[in-house]
């Protein structure tokens, strides 16, 4: 019975861990040296998503400093039935907040981020590489990633949470446990 409690919750570590970074996707089709930013946030995930945040303040631009995002306008394409809401608290960070975004849909939106140095700057997409990205999902939890070059396109590589690590590491402590008891049984 301890056994089958143990790989219960090591499947339930690994599931959490794995699901969330494929269900989720954040990204900016290439090609990378393209001018015109165009991010797509598509939801094939099990819950909604509450809201994503870009933080542009780990990017590099080719003048030494980073990405900054002014005030809209953005052309936005809203997720089916749903709405967005852009916020930026500051010129390195902004997002979204929606209602309606529901499995199975998608938004988007085209984006001319600058430098700190140049209001004018002409950033490119393989520039957004550093930018880490928030998702609030309204089933509760967050999804945390940062933006990496994925083949010709830039997409968010999410790191697991951290109930689904604990999940995990409380799994494979079992399997430690289970393991050492047996030779000491031998």
């Amino acid at each position: 019975m301890k056994r089958i409690l143990i790989l219960v919750l090591m499947l339930a570590g690994l599931l959490g861990w794995e699901l969330p970074a494929n269900a989720y996707i954040v990204q900016a089709p290439g090609p990378l040296d393209s001018f015109s930013i165009v991010t797509n946030v598509i939801n094939d995930g099990t819950d909604s998503i509450a809201g994503i945040t870009f933080d542009l303040s780990g990017t590099s631009t080719t003048d030494g400093t980073h990405l900054v995002i002014d005030p809209p306008p953005f052309s936005v394409t809203n997720p089916a039935g749903g709405t967005s809401t852009f916020f930026n608290p500051t010129p390195e960070v902004f997002g979204f907040t929606f209602t309606g975004f529901d499995p199975g849909e998608s938004f988007g939106f085209q984006w001319d981020p600058d430098s700190v140095l140049n209001a004018s700057y002409g950033a490119t997409i393989s520039e957004l590489v550093g930018t880490d990205v928030t998702l609030a999902l309204v089933g509760g939890g967050s999804l945390y990633g940062t933006m990496q070059i994925v083949g010709n396109n830039v997409e968010v590589a999410w790191v697991p949470e951290p109930t689904s690590l604990a999940l995990l590491g409380v799994g494979l402590l079992g399997i430690g446990i289970t393991s050492r008891r047996k030779k000491l049984q031998s």
